[in-house]
């Protein structure tokens, strides 16, 4: 069975949600959280007073910056295929450095 890359973002999204029973509670008050940017997973808090901002991606090999989840998640999928490093720059139009650096710190978070 093949899955679409919107297909594998889902499943990721219904795993984060069970791992914070349902929920996302803040992580500081433990109250109420409202999603404001859907494209980093970040949080923020609904008691006026906390306000905090944070992301479910934190300390995962899935906090990047550079490169969008989708991106991340075809690199994965090329990498655990054997995929050469300059074959998958190429394949995804970026450079040989931001797939290097991201299956580095890919590997340093496995480890």
């Amino acid at each position: 069975m093949a899955f679409q890359m919107n297909d594998l973002e889902e499943i990721f999204i219904k795993i984060l949600k069970n791992k914070y029973n349902k929920e996302i509670k803040c992580n500081k008050c433990d109250s109420k959280t409202l999603n404001y940017n859907k494209i980093f997973y970040m949080y923020r808090c609904r008691w006026g007073k906390c306000r905090n901002t944070f992301s479910l991606l934190k300390n995962t090999v899935f906090h990047s910056r550079k490169l969008s989840f989708c991106m991340i998640l075809q690199i994965i999928k090329m990498w655990g295929s054997k995929v050469r490093i300059i074959a998958i720059a190429e394949l995804m139009s970026t450079i040989k450095k931001n797939v290097t650096s991201f299956i580095t710190k890919m590997g340093k978070k496995i480890v």
